[in-house]
């Protein structure tokens, strides 16, 4: 720079100042109720935590508690999110029979998506897995061994 040239730094944008210009309001269609049958339990804000653990242990995934320091970041890309079935941005509500254990990668590709958007089925329409019966795989162990020459 020469002296006594002021350089100005570049200023961004606000975001309601988008450089392309505002953003089309994108169209959605009615995002699917939850059926009147299901009691609705809302969780409500304050219980974040543990409105994840009753998730996450009713969708059976189990995992072992370890810190931040303990393991890589790309490791938390693994770890289960609980993920609202009907977006929370598009009115849904916090509460069991809304959320579902999902990982980062599936939880942030949805993203204020619905199900029938994205042309997936509803997790939640599944049939329970029976933790009690589930062997993690091993089972299959044998097979894969003798087949693998």
């Amino acid at each position: 720079a020469k002296i006594g040239v002021k350089i100005q730094p570049k200023r961004r944008p606000t975001s309601s100042q988008n450089q392309h210009g505002p953003r089309p309001a994108q169209p959605f269609p009615p995002s699917p109720a939850l059926p009147r049958s299901v009691a609705s339990q809302e969780l409500g804000a304050q219980s974040g935590l543990a409105a994840f653990s009753k998730v996450v242990g009713r969708d059976v995934f189990h995992a072992t508690a370890k810190t931040n320091a303990d393991r890589h970041g790309v490791v938390l890309t693994f770890r289960a999110n609980a993920d609202h079935v009907i977006p929370w941005s598009l009115g849904g509500r916090t509460d069991l029979q809304n959320l579902v254990a999902a990982c980062w990668c599936c939880n942030y590709g949805k993203s204020n998506f619905t199900l029938v958007q994205l042309g997936l089925d509803d997790p939640q329409e599944r049939p329970a897995t029976n933790i009690d019966t589930w062997d993690g795989l091993t089972s299959l162990l044998s097979d894969l061994r003798a087949n693998a020459t």
